[in-house]
């Protein structure tokens, strides 16, 4: 699966922290470059996207999480389309517009495969909404933080699911959302 790995650094991340830290990974053979179909910046620096190749989300947050104290990540699947078999299913979906239930069924979120069902968000989902954290912090500032930030019901619940504990960063954060099934 492709992951569109959009990342911003923190106001206070300088570019040699992220050049040192880059090379650190590349040299100890974590950054996969294999995997990287991608790697774009955006004009003005500090912020861009990759393009991650893996079937793994986890071998996808080991990747990131050396970075996570660095910069937050927003993680996306992505699947490649056939330009032409698109058009010909919009067609379809143009032509069925106006029938009863027409809605699209999105209003108020994410659907789930059945009646209260949610799926936690990913450690990758949470670290996005946990960017200004003092650490180390327990459990109910990360709740408290990520709330502040606007974080959906999925983070909300991943987070709620830590163990009552001091957390010295990013990381392990992430490596407890991890455990969690």
């Amino acid at each position: 699966m492709l992951w569109y790995c959009a990342f911003t650094w923190f106001p206070s991340t300088t570019r040699e922290e992220v050049a040192a830290r880059v090379v650190r990974q590349h040299d100890a053979g974590a950054n996969y470059p294999e995997r990287i179909r991608g790697w774009y910046n955006l004009a003005g620096g500090g912020a861009g996207f990759l393009l991650v190749e893996t079937d793994d989300p986890r071998q996808l947050t080991a990747f990131l999480q050396p970075y996570m104290d660095l910069m937050s990540f927003d993680v996306r699947g992505a699947y490649e389309l056939d330009y032409a078999s698109r058009i010909e299913e919009l067609r379809q979906v143009a032509g069925a517009g106006g029938q009863a239930g027409g809605g699209g069924g999105r209003a108020g979120g994410r659907q789930g495969a059945g009646e209260g069902d949610t799926q936690l968000a990913n450690p990758i989902q949470v670290q996005k909404f946990l960017g200004g954290v003092d650490y180390p912090v327990g459990k109910a500032d990360l709740l408290r933080t990520a709330e502040e930030e606007g974080a959906d019901d999925a983070v909300r619940q991943a987070l709620e699911q830590l163990p009552e504990r001091q957390y010295d960063g990013p990381t392990a954060v992430s490596e407890e959302l991890g455990k969690i099934e």
